[in-house]
């Protein structure tokens, strides 16, 4: 697979976009992206080259592969697993899942350190209707300048013309952020992301600074703050530029069962946009503590200084370590204000239960907890 990959790019005087149609089957790296460590055996996205899986092997388009309901069911499953993992390593325990694999990446979809590369990929680049699984980003020494090995444990995204799309990200594992994906810039949509977990932020994804997350659902991860997702404006603005707090999006998605030690199955840190999203069931499993700001608040949504929630269901998300008392809290802003929290026409249950001071809140539709 990675030999078609780069031949496509290699084998390309003109620049062309390619693309790889893969059959079902399962796919390990064979290659080391940086030679002599074991950790970086990786696929490696090339830039215009896209990568399609779900082929039986008969079709002559691409619409002919034959899928479900969902836009990440594909009847012939293309998966791309970690080297040496095993699916029946995967456990849950202490509130979280963990594995191992030889892979610090599933899938690493940016440039390399070493090509100097001011912008990621110049060309539209796509990968597509694959199953990646088993990526154990646990760090490492003698890493190359650049190559995040504790970050995006199932795909490794940088640049704003890198989508992922009708894809499952699942059983992938950091120490850091960005369990299923680590995001900056690019686009993650109408994709599965399920039990991955961050000892960090963002389970199943972690959005640095600007990306999209759309017409996906990120069910059943773990992280200490932001289960499903964590949405990081954390960046110092250059001088002259504006800070842009809002092109952090998570919409159309569905954020369900989401297991979180600190704050959070979504966490807006200074920005996020979210729309049209449904936000239920999720848990944080720690204590609060009223005298520490910094505290387990929410098991919902956790707002750190910015967020804009538009047309959102927001229902059933509970606090407290007995699930049997466990209250639902459905979302917790620090430091907010009318001008940065702002709540728009959203259905919330226990929206009583959230402090509301200093937060533009209009037309909320309070929700019982037992619709």
């Amino acid at each position: 697979l990675q030999g078609m990959i780069d031949q496509l790019a290699e084998q390309n005087p003109h620049g062309l976009p390619g693309e790889v149609w893969v059959a079902a089957g399962e796919y390990e790296p064979l290659e080391q992206l940086i030679p002599g460590t074991g950790y970086s055996a990786s696929f490696r996205m090339r830039d215009g080259i896209s990568v399609y899986g779900g082929f039986a092997g008969t079709e002559d388009t691409k619409g002919e592969r034959q899928r479900g309901t969902m836009p990440w069911d594909y009847t012939n499953k293309t998966i791309l697993q970690a080297a040496y993992y095993d699916p029946a390593n995967l456990l849950w325990e202490n509130n979280r899942w963990t594995l191992t694999s030889d892979s610090r990446h599933v899938v690493w979809f940016a440039p390399m350190p070493d090509e100097g590369a001011d912008v990621a990929f110049a060309h539209v680049t796509t990968l597509d209707g694959v199953t990646i699984r088993g990526g154990y980003a646990q760090g490492g020494t003698g890493m190359a300048e650049g190559f995040v090995t504790d970050c995006g444990a199932g795909v490794y995204m940088d640049g704003a013309n890198a989508y992922l799309s009708g894809c499952t990200v699942t059983q992938n594992y950091a120490t850091a952020d960005g369990g299923g994906v680590y995001l900056r810039q690019g686009r993650v949509q109408g994709c599965l992301l399920s039990n991955n977990n961050a000892d960090g932020a963002g389970g199943a994804v972690y959005v640095d600074n600007r990306g999209l997350v759309h017409r996906s659902m990120l069910a059943n991860n773990s992280a200490r703050n932001g289960a499903a997702v964590y949405l990081a404006n954390t960046d110092d603005t250059p001088a002259g530029e504006d800070d842009h707090p809002e092109y952090l999006v998570l919409s159309t998605c569905v954020v369900a069962n989401n297991t979180a030690t600190g704050n959070g199955a979504v966490y807006c840190s200074q920005g996020g946009v979210l729309t049209q999203n449904t936000i239920v069931a999720n848990q944080c499993v720690t204590a609060t503590d009223a005298t520490d700001p910094n505290a387990s608040q929410t098991g919902g949504l956790y707002v750190d200084e910015y967020a804009l929630a538009v047309n959102n269901v927001i229902w059933n998300n509970r606090m407290g370590i007995d699930p049997s008392s466990a209250a639902n809290i459905p979302m917790y802003a620090r430091n907010p204000s009318n001008a940065t929290v702002r709540f728009m026409y959203n259905a919330i249950s226990g929206v009583n239960n959230a402090v509301w001071n200093d937060i533009l809140q209009q037309e909320t539709l309070a929700l019982s907890d037992d619709n």
